[in-house]
């Protein structure tokens, strides 16, 4: 019946997303003058919490909350306008480790081995054919927000990329499993040709330029990282008192990683 002081205990087969995710709502809420507190409350959420690094908040609750501002300030393109407001370390050591990757396919497969760190309910898969990758977005909830999420999180996958990627990378196109909206905001965003009301939801690259080098590959960057990563994930899948110690250890470490006998 322990429950560690900034863990949200969950069970096994709770969906959740990481706390400081939804920072970009906090920055949007506050750019439009509101209170972000009093829209979090309105479905179970403390806003407190979006300052702590190791915090889950429940899927179904983040669902509710997109859903409300969507409909609440009448705003289609929100998923487009969130990701504007997303900052690199809102996603952990997940955001910085994945640009210092060598190139992006090296970037989208490191990303899809910590895409639970982030969410456990929105999966996401690569698949190669030909000359061509397709990152495909297939989210197992998030019924009412669905609309926002999709845009949102290609947008903002697509906003990272750029800050690392050599100019000549693009995205050759996007589908999404949604209908078209009356505005063109989420195309003017991507700079790419969208198809809508598509069977899947995918953002597709030109291998060959996923492979070129990026700028900020950092291997040391890489090898502090992942260690750290790997044994948040193991934490968050077996969800036992084990892993919740393992997660108030990672917590309790100071700026440098410990030495072997530490």
């Amino acid at each position: 019946n322990i429950k560690p002081t900034g863990i949200t205990v969950m069970t096994q087969g709770t969906y959740s997303v990481l706390a400081t995710h939804l920072r970009m709502v906090l920055r949007w809420l506050e750019a439009q003058g509101e209170k972000p507190a009093e829209h979090f409350q309105r479905h179970g959420l403390n806003v407190k919490t979006l300052n702590q690094p190791r915090e889950r908040l429940p899927a179904a609750a983040v669902d509710a909350l997109l859903a409300d501002l969507r409909d609440r300030f009448k705003r289609p393109c929100l998923g487009t306008e969130l990701a504007e407001y997303h900052r690199l370390n809102d996603t952990h050591a997940v955001g910085i480790t994945l640009l210092a990757s060598d190139h992006g396919l090296a970037a989208l497969e490191r990303g899809l081995r910590y895409q639970r760190l982030l969410s456990s309910h929105a999966t996401m898969h690569l698949d190669e054919t030909g000359n061509q990758v397709a990152l495909t977005f297939a989210p197992q909830g998030f019924e009412e927000s669905r609309d926002v999420l999709g845009p949102y999180l290609f947008a903002m996958i697509w906003q990272c990329m750029k800050m690392a990627a050599p100019p000549t990378l693009r995205p050759l196109s996007i589908t999404l499993a949604l209908p078209k909206p009356d505005n063109r905001c989420f195309e003017t965003a991507m700079g790419c040709k969208v198809s809508w009301s598509q069977s899947v939801t995918a953002m597709i690259f030109d291998k060959a330029q996923l492979l070129e080098s990026w700028q900020m590959s950092n291997t040391e960057i890489i090898r502090a990282n992942e260690p750290m990563l790997d044994n948040l994930l193991k934490s968050l899948r077996t969800g036992d008192v084990a892993g919740r110690v393992r997660w108030q250890l990672l917590d309790a470490l100071d700026e440098q990683l410990p030495s072997e006998e530490d």
